[in-house]
C-alpha cells in the first residue's frame, strides 16, 4: 500500500517535522493564536456582564422556593467567562510557540 501524505492542518502541525513544514505555518499559527486570545479575552470580560444583564431583565417576579434568576444568569455568565479565559490562555500559548518557531527558523537562514 502506498504511503499517504497527510495535509498540514492546525491539529497535526506539531506532528510534522520542522524541515517538512511550510514556511508560512508559523505565521498562520501566530495569527490564529492572536485571534483566539482576542476572542477569548472579550468573552472572558463580557460574559459575566451579559449574565448580570440577563438576570436583571428576568427580574424577581413570583419566584418562590427556587434559585434566584439573577444568580443563575450570573453563574452562567461566569462559566462562559471561564471558558473564554481558557481559550485566551491557549491562544497566547499558541502565539508564543509560533513566535519561538519563527525566530528559530529565521536564525537558521
Amino acid at each position: 500500500m502506498a504511503s499517504q501524505h497527510v495535509p498540514e492542518t492546525p491539529s497535526n502541525t506539531d506532528a510534522i517535522p520542522p524541515e517538512r513544514r511550510s514556511p508560512n505555518s508559523a505565521l498562520t499559527d501566530r495569527s490564529r493564536g492572536i485571534k483566539m486570545a482576542i476572542l477569548g479575552g472579550s468573552a472572558m470580560v463580557l460574559a459575566p456582564l451579559f449574565g448580570f444583564l440577563g438576570g436583571t431583565m428576568t427580574g424577581v417576579g413570583s419566584n418562590t422556593g427556587g434559585p434566584d434568576p439573577l444568580a443563575v444568569w450570573l453563574l452562567g455568565g461566569m462559566i462562559v467567562g471561564g471558558i473564554g479565559g481558557i481559550i485566551t490562555i491557549l491562544g497566547l500559548l499558541r502565539w508564543t510557540r509560533s513566535s519561538t518557531r519563527l525566530r528559530a527558523r529565521t536564525s537558521e537562514l
